[in-house]
């Protein structure tokens, strides 16, 4: 829809943006009952209540800050929208936190698919069929380190 002409750009671009705050807000208030309903099971465990100390505290050190960081990053942001309900941050910084990060992250893409968008498609189409499968598969190979380097960082790093 976005490559039918420049006009659908801007527009898509706010629909997806308000699209993905609302999927935002609806993972927050899942994380916010969630953590609610299992504090007794996580209480009862020391394991998990560590972890999810260690897991407060970098969000209390960081925040919203963190959830708008969180909004540009390949972490999936329905994560990062439970973990910021779970560690009730409060809910209008939350939201506009993902309100500009969402903003930011989908205007990127926006403002280059408005700019270059139908050079690459003509471009695309010219390339072989196997190198647009191998670069489809660097980018998913691509996105699996980033998914992985993204949850090691989340589940603390390197112990000391």
């Amino acid at each position: 829809y976005m490559l039918r002409g420049r006009r659908q750009v801007v527009e898509s671009t706010l629909v997806v943006t308000l699209g993905s705050v609302l999927g935002c807000m609806l993972s927050y208030w899942v994380g916010r009952l969630a953590l609610d309903l299992a504090a007794e099971f996580i209480n009862a465990r020391p394991d998990l209540a560590v972890t999810l100390e260690g897991a407060r505290t970098r969000i209390d050190a960081y925040g919203a800050f963190a959830v708008g960081l969180s909004m540009l990053s390949p972490v999936p942001v329905q994560l990062s929208s439970f973990a910021a309900g779970a560690a009730q941050i409060p809910f209008a910084l939350f939201v506009v936190a993902a309100l500009i990060g969402r903003l930011m992250r989908y205007g990127a893409m926006g403002v280059l698919i408005f700019i270059f968008g139908q050079r690459v498609l003509w471009a695309w189409a010219r390339l072989p069929v196997w190198l647009r499968q191998l670069v489809l598969l660097g980018v998913l190979v691509l996105f699996a380190v980033m998914m992985g380097w993204a949850i090691y960082l989340v589940a603390g790093g390197p112990s000391a």
